[in-house]
């Protein structure tokens, strides 16, 4: 290794340098690749996972690859010296976009839906119970008589004419008073 005019030396294996960027700077921008490798990996299995019930989620998939590669071509650029040693901060800056981008598709792929069958809308009828009606208060009656029928998923049938009628005979019949009101 030969030693350069700033006092620091150059590694002649990989070309990059290091006399220009402090050793801590160079060891957290390298951390900071780890752990955004780490979560490239963990949002690419959460898409794998998920996306056997939507395929649409194997298309994250692909973008985390093509952004992969957009940060490991930065990363080459620098170490072969094609970005100046003072750029270090735009490999943090790719690396911290990547990083963004896998919080947001393990947000989406966690938060995602399968589209289900729309459920029926339950449908609410009003039938009024078939009585004999009284001529003193009719309007009261009526009002009284409506009951809310609400179909459910169940198979129940509606009652035929006969429980109808069976209904009605039962029931006991009302009477107008005798001074007719």
């Amino acid at each position: 290794m030969a030693d350069s005019p700033g006092g620091g030396t150059k590694s002649s294996e990989t070309g990059a340098i290091y006399h220009e960027v402090s050793t801590k700077k160079l060891f957290a921008v390298k951390v900071y690749g780890a752990l955004t490798a780490v979560m490239v990996v963990i949002a690419m299995i959460f898409c794998i996972a998920k996306g056997s019930e939507h395929s649409r989620l194997y298309l994250l998939f692909v973008n985390l690859i093509i952004s992969s590669i957009v940060g490991l071509a930065v990363a080459w650029w620098y170490r072969r010296e094609e970005l100046s040693a003072d750029k270090i901060w735009f490999l943090a800056l790719v690396a911290s976009v990547i990083v963004f981008q896998c919080i947001v598709t393990d947000v989406y792929v966690w938060n995602h839906h399968a589209p289900s069958t729309p459920t029926p809308t339950p449908i609410v009828t009003i039938a009024p119970n078939v009585t004999k009606m009284s001529t003193t208060k009719p309007h009261l009656e009526n009002l009284q008589n409506i009951q809310p029928t609400v179909p459910s998923m169940v198979n129940q049938n509606p009652p035929t004419l006969e429980e109808r009628k069976r209904t009605v005979a039962n029931s006991p019949q009302q009477t107008p008073d005798k001074d007719g009101g």
